[in-house]
């Protein structure tokens, strides 16, 4: 019954898989392995999360995590301590994700046999450093993700590993050294036919040269990439792409161009279900802000401030921050101005980020913020 509820959940028949792993729980009597209950339970968080269902998922999991733990099943450990992971981070308990996957995955913990399994939670692990603003984890974990995937030959997290490595990089000495191996790994990915992996670099590649100041370049990386990101329909990775193509033209001044490619992302989330909020809504902010529409921009930005919640990802709340705190400002309201600033100042302290706050920063020496503590400048 548990072998029956993952396979209906890859077959995307949650519900199903969630009856099954119920049916297997059910069945369990004390004449069994205790394996079996922690596999039944195992496979009823990931029907749970898969039916959007994150705390009871997030139960489910832990427990058979550390049921696991006690039967020294490394490997099955570590897949359920992932799923509850996950399941935190849907439920926006961002930082609680990330100790507790990373705390699985703690080089203390044995065996660290190599394994598909291992690889790609690492990787996970990397990506959850990168949104709150841990770029120095991120860096570490990405790199013992690729060395753990090219053991096991799993091309396509080695490859994703290098793209997250690399903007890690980036973010931390806030240069532009690392650049260079976004190439490699598209260049990489493609060779090997991981696709989504070529336009995720494009991704990655585009936000860091716009972080860079190179606005320009940045147009020019993210319009090649939404083009691949079509020819190979990959649609989710081609609205990303085209959003940060509006963003870059914004900071170009081509306006009408900018325009064009946010609508035509807006419309793609729309499509999607992703009308509000959508990926695309702080570009359009700023586009609005750009455009001197003030009242249109603040209302903009305090929408998508209420829709990062209370515990925002550092990633989406850092460049929102600025064009938020500057419609403010040029509102009138510096209360507000300044409580924007702060917020984002108090996440920044908790991150190891040298880039993407830059523009945070210019926003509060305009306003006449008092700026952040002298140890970081």
């Amino acid at each position: 019954s548990a072998a029956a509820s993952d396979e209906a959940r890859v077959a995307g028949q949650a519900t199903l898989a969630l009856r099954h792993a119920e049916r297997a729980l059910e069945w369990h009597n004390d004449e069994l392995p205790e394996r079996l209950l922690l596999d039944g339970l195992a496979a009823r968080g990931r029907a749970r999360s898969a039916l959007s269902d994150g705390a009871a998922a997030a139960r489910d999991l832990h427990a058979a995590a550390e049921g696991y733990g006690a039967c020294g099943e490394a490997e099955k450990r570590l897949a359920a301590s992932s799923g509850s992971a996950s399941a935190d981070w849907m439920l926006g308990r961002h930082d609680a994700a990330f100790r507790r996957l990373s705390a699985s995955l703690s080089e203390d913990v044995e065996p660290q046999t190599p394994s598909p399994g291992r690889a790609e939670s690492l990787a996970d692990a990397a990506g959850m450093a990168l949104a709150t603003g841990r770029v120095i984890d991120a860096g570490d974990l990405s790199e013992r993700a690729r060395s753990v995937a090219r053991a096991c030959g799993e091309s396509a997290v080695a490859s994703r590993s290098l793209v997250v490595a690399t903007t890690a990089r980036v973010l931390a000495v806030g240069r532009g050294d690392a650049l260079a191996d976004f190439r490699r790994a598209a260049e990489e990915a493609s060779a090997d036919g991981n696709n989504r992996i070529v336009t995720l670099a494009a991704i990655h590649h585009s936000h860091a040269l716009s972080l860079l100041g190179r606005p320009e370049d940045a147009a020019d990386e993210a319009r090649a990439g939404a083009t691949r990101a079509e020819e190979l329909g990959l649609s989710d990775h081609r609205l990303v792409l085209l959003g940060n193509l509006g963003e870059a033209l914004v900071e170009c001044g081509r306006l009408a161009d900018a325009d064009d490619a946010l609508a035509a992302a807006a419309a793609g989330w729309r499509e999607l279900g992703r009308e509000a909020p959508s990926p695309v809504d702080p570009a359009r902010a700023r586009l609005l802000l750009a455009r001197g529409l003030i009242s249109d921009a603040l209302r903009e930005y305090r929408s998508i401030r209420v829709s990062l919640g209370k515990d925002p990802l550092f990633e989406q709340l850092a460049p929102a921050a600025a064009g938020h705190a500057l419609a403010a400002a040029t509102a009138g309201e510096t209360r507000e101005a300044e409580r924007v600033i702060t917020r984002c100042l108090a996440a920044w302290q908790r991150s190891d980020d040298r880039l993407a706050i830059v523009p945070l920063l210019v926003a509060g020496a305009m306003i006449g913020s008092s700026g952040p503590p002298q140890t970081r400048c």
